[in-house]
Parts: C-alpha cells; structure tokens; sequence
C-alpha cells in the first residue's frame, strides 16, 4: 500500500488587529487586578486566622467552638490544654 504525502503550506503570520490587541491589554489588566484582589484576601484570610488563634490559645478560662450543628469542634480548658475533636467518627 503506498503511502499519501501530505503537503503542508506554510501561511504567513497574521498581524493581530487593533482591537484583538485592546482585549487582550483589557483581559491582561483585569487579570492583574483579580491576582492582586486575591492576594489581599488571603493576607485579611491569614491575619483574621492569627487573630482567632491568639485570643483561643491564650484564654484562662474553659472555652469552646461548635459546629453549626452544635458539636464541640475544638475546646481549650486552662493554660495548655487544647484538643480538637474528631468529627467523622
């Protein structure tokens, strides 16, 4: 059986237009501001975490945080007792 050969044409390169080259520009810009939108939501994320962390761990009294459900997630009972719970089971 003989084998077809294909030709493959080269074709010039396009230029893109003017207005290809806006949206792209546009989508490039509104692209750097959503990254930097989510980096700054991740740092606020972070903070409000180490905020959370710092008054639980340090409270001298017994405390507790719940499930929407009303289950005990995690409770801390004095200086240096801190445990979580498993839910799952």
């Amino acid at each position: 059986m003989r084998q077809r050969r294909t030709s493959v044409k080269a074709s010039r390169p396009t230029v893109p237009s003017a207005a290809s080259v806006a949206v792209v520009r546009r989508l490039k810009t509104e692209l750097r501001a959503v990254q930097q939108a989510l980096a700054q939501a991740e740092s606020d994320r972070r903070l409000g975490e180490r905020r959370f962390r710092s008054v639980f761990n340090q409270q001298f009294q017994f405390m507790v945080i719940l499930s929407p459900q009303g289950k005990v997630t995690r409770y801390f009972y004095g200086i240096g007792y801190d445990g979580e719970f498993d839910l799952a089971g």
